[in-house]
């Protein structure tokens, strides 16, 4: 199963240069679920979210990030 990891969202931040918001607004979550991940706060994302993450970076052409995210 995928899942995510703080290091991983800032890559994909970094790769599609948004902000954690438009992040949260592409995967249709919370600014403040997003920001609770990202700040460790909130240390397992849903499978849900991370499946939609996942989906984002294929969907971004983020084939590098999409691979590592789902080991």
């Amino acid at each position: 199963m995928a899942y995510v990891e703080a290091g991983d969202i800032q890559e994909i931040l970094d790769a599609l240069q948004i902000r954690a918001a438009e992040l949260a607004r592409r995967t249709h979550v919370s600014r403040s679920y997003l920001s609770h991940l990202l700040s460790g706060r909130n240390s397992t994302p849903s499978k849900l979210w991370s499946v939609q993450v996942l989906q984002l970076c294929r969907y971004e052409r983020l084939h590098e990030l999409a691979d590592a995210t789902q080991k």
